[in-house]
């Protein structure tokens, strides 16, 4: 899920140092390699395929109704009666099989022993099964035992963790350096499994009321997709499917934006790195592929998608007359087009009883992202086009050991400031795929009051898979599901693609502990179904040179909420910042449930959280 996923100029994804002989690269590329299998005009018509890099997101059941849509964050002063806006109250849960075959440090070759399976050395039914170098759909539980991954652990994600939407994230057939490689849309990667084995995941998520959320990636493909590669010899309908241009290129900034392209003698441009360049989406044609991807998966079954990099989202046909640099994000080709996504899903909507969501992914301006949003919260499907809520990654980049209370409050206050209470939905998360998990940023220790942050801040919450466990390993570790070698319940090979990490924090033993650190998400989701943690109105703050904050859920009726969490590294007090006394409801660790407390007393421990019934 971003705001940091792709760096401009990555040249990490695919360093020249690091190429082989016969590695295919944008100038070597021939038709015949880069096409493989794919023709232009068959991209978005293949029936059959299989299944690629994917994350997964969750999101977590809050209420009677079902509804998967996130939860309106309301600004200060600001009240709306609970009629007046939809039930936005999910969270969501997130686990990624993104596997960067070039990052040397994921499986060092020092630390390979005889016999181990690599990208290099994995037969066919190796790299579908046990050590594959993507872990795939089955990244927490892998294929050697005729299980199917994701598919047997539906259970796991709609009764225990009580989610309800599974977001899969980057599951294009694409390359195996970048996550955001999308060789082909209309594709499950092959490594995967089959198109079927999809299909058949969405039918038993549908059966246990989970919803499935895809990717989209409209701002740019792989150089070896075969719009691209017709692109390379002029073909007549995809030439301008990408910018192009002839001239020298000008000045530094742009020459980092440009590449040549030696079999067509021109320089095409892109935003990430040169092996994706971008696509034109001023072209009318590039326009209607973007709706045939959306419409082939929803008819698949697919109930939403998070569109990537929204600002990105340009019409770039001019730049190639220029050839200098590009800067400008946020265009009003973006909202035009995210709208008219919109109108695709709701006529989806209107078809069946299940919504179709879309979510834009936030980038680095919180006041133009909200502008992607429908323009009221209570409009039914189609009178108000717009995407349904904005995944705000301010947290993931902000949240550090260095910066912690002060960087979340500025971060809530900044969301609040730029927009407007009836427009606005959102989505937080503390950390993801492309950045340190939340309890390595500031410790394990931490873990508890991160997820009471996460959970209870207004808004959807997105949670990175293991987080529910405080894992702190790698980002893309395997999922720990028991501590037994050698894999631990996730495989039964002696070693896994990717290092498991320590696996005393996993799954078989805190399920059922009500004090693990499971135990208290579970009890932190509970709440969330409260309708103070819905609809109300929400002050921020924090105590003056501590890592003190809270803030309070006050709905227009009912009980209202204070949450205090100290996320520094001594004991700190609230110092009078508020007056409020009354029963703890929900605590990690220090209090006892029922236990009346005063805020004039109150002092938190180091990594300690409490919610005080007002």
């Amino acid at each position: 899920m971003e705001t940091t996923v792709e760096r401009r100029n990555e040249e990490d994804e695919y360093p020249e140092e690091e190429r082989k002989p016969g590695d295919i690269t944008p100038e070597t590329a021939s038709p015949a390699e880069s096409l493989g299998k794919t023709s232009p005009k068959g991209s978005l018509q293949g029936k059959e395929a299989g299944m690629h890099d994917v994350e997964v997101k969750f999101m977590q059941k809050s209420g009677s109704n079902g509804e998967v849509t996130l939860e309106n964050i309301i600004p200060f002063n600001v009240r709306l009666d609970f009629e007046d806006v939809r039930n936005l109250k999910s969270s969501l849960y997130h686990t990624t099989t993104v596997e960067r075959r070039n990052e040397e440090d994921e499986y060092p070759e020092e630390e390979r022993k005889p016999g181990d399976i690599t990208p290099e050395t994995a037969s066919p039914a190796e790299s579908l099964g046990k050590t594959s170098p993507k872990e795939s759909l089955r990244v927490w539980h892998d294929r050697s035992d005729n299980s199917h991954g994701l598919e047997s652990r539906l259970d796991y994600l709609s009764d225990d963790l009580a989610v309800d939407a599974i977001y899969l994230d980057s599951l294009y057939d694409g390359e195996t350096s970048s996550s955001l490689s999308v060789v082909d849309h209309a594709k499950i990667a092959p490594i995967y499994g089959h198109v079927t084995d999809f299909e058949r995941i969405i039918e038993k998520a549908h059966a246990k009321g989970l919803r499935v959320l895809l990717d989209f990636i409209p701002t740019h493909t792989s150089y070896r997709h075969a719009w691209f590669q017709a692109a390379l010899e002029r073909d007549a309908k995809y030439s301008n499917y990408y910018v192009w241009t002839e001239r020298e290129v000008r000045g530094a900034a742009a020459a980092r934006e440009w590449q040549t392209d030696a079999k067509r003698g021109d320089r095409y441009h892109y935003t990430f790195n040169k092996y994706l360049p971008d696509l034109n989406l001023g072209n009318a044609n590039v326009q209607q592929e973007m709706v045939g991807i959306l419409r082939y998966w929803l008819d698949k079954g697919v109930d939403g998608f998070i569109v990537r990099n929204p600002r990105y989202i340009r019409d770039l046909t001019d730049l190639g007359i220029s050839t200098t640099t590009t800067t400008d994000t946020y265009q009003q080709t973006a909202y035009t087009l995210v709208k008219s996504w919109a109108k695709i899903l709701d006529e989806y909507t209107k078809k069946t009883p299940r919504e179709r969501i879309l979510i834009v992914e936030g980038g680095n301006d919180t006041q133009k992202d909200a502008m992607f949003l429908r323009a009221s919260v209570k409009a039914s499907a189609g009178a108000s086009v717009g995407a349904s809520a904005v995944l705000y990654k301010q947290l993931v980049t902000s949240l550090t050991y260095d910066c912690r209370a002060t960087c979340i409050v500025d971060a809530v206050h900044h969301w609040q400031r730029h927009t407007v209470a009836a427009a606005v939905r959102v989505g937080w998360q503390l950390s993801d795929s492309s950045h340190d998990r939340a309890a390595k940023k500031l410790g394990k220790e931490y873990a508890n009051a991160l997820n009471m942050l996460l959970l209870l801040l207004p808004g959807g919450a997105v949670t990175y898979y293991g987080e529910e466990i405080a894992m702190d390993g790698r980002t893309r570790a395997p999922m720990h599901w028991e501590n037994a070698r050698p894999g631990g319940g996730f495989t039964n090979v002696s070693r896994s693609w990717l290092p498991l990490g320590d696996l005393k924090r996993n799954v078989k033993e805190q399920l059922h502990d009500k004090e693990s650190q499971m135990g208290i998400y579970k009890q932190l989701c509970a709440l969330r179904k409260d309708p103070a943690f819905h609809t109300a109105n929400i002050t921020v703050g924090h105590v003056k040179d501590t890592s003190l904050l809270y803030f309070a859920r006050v709905p227009k009726d009912g009980a209202s909420y204070l949450v205090v969490i100290n996320l520094g590294e001594t004991r700190a007090s609230l110092d009078g910042e508020v007056k409020a006394n009354g029963p703890v409801v929900l605590h990690t660790g220090q209090f006892k449930i029922g236990q009346k407390l005063s805020t004039a007393s109150l002092a938190l421990d180091s990594g300690q959280g409490v919610v005080i019934r007002m």
